[in-house]
């Protein structure tokens, strides 16, 4: 079991625009629409999301949920969840640019026993994907 776990959040919140009008809309219409991406001060609302009956419909369940929220929030009290956002998380640069983009993001990784990516924007930084936009281009844009 892990004695500490590490979270690395972005540091803004990611947005993507979609420019594909519904029928009957104007062409240059742009729909924006929210990525759920926590960051670091959203971590108190996660935690009473989770913790609310209503968020899950749970039921039953809802007391396995408290106890869920207690032990996170025991954890975060004590210093074994860490939250370590970076402006790279939000870049457009792939993880093969780390060492020169972001060395102290890598010397973190690279501490850990065990990294685990999640998302599409991961994924592009993965494999490199050329769709990634700029900072300029992301707000406008979205991503491709």
């Amino acid at each position: 079991m892990a004695e500490t776990v590490v979270l690395h959040p972005k540091s803004i919140p990611w947005y993507i625009v979609l420019s594909s009008p519904s029928p009957g809309e104007q062409p240059l219409t742009l729909i924006i629409r929210f990525v759920s991406d926590v960051t670091p001060p959203d971590i108190g609302l996660l935690f009473s999301a989770i913790a609310n009956p209503a968020y899950f419909e749970s039921g039953s369940r809802h007391s396995a949920l408290q106890f869920l929220v207690a032990r996170l929030t025991e954890f975060y009290a004590e210093g074994r969840i860490i939250i370590r956002s970076h402006d790279f998380w939000t870049t457009q640069h792939s993880y093969w640019r780390l060492p020169s983009k972001a060395p102290d993001v890598l010397a973190d990784l690279q501490e850990s026993d065990l990294v685990i990516f999640k998302g599409d924007l991961n994924y592009r930084k993965c494999v490199s994907s050329n769709k990634l936009l700029t900072r300029a281009d992301r707000g406008a844009r979205g991503l491709g």
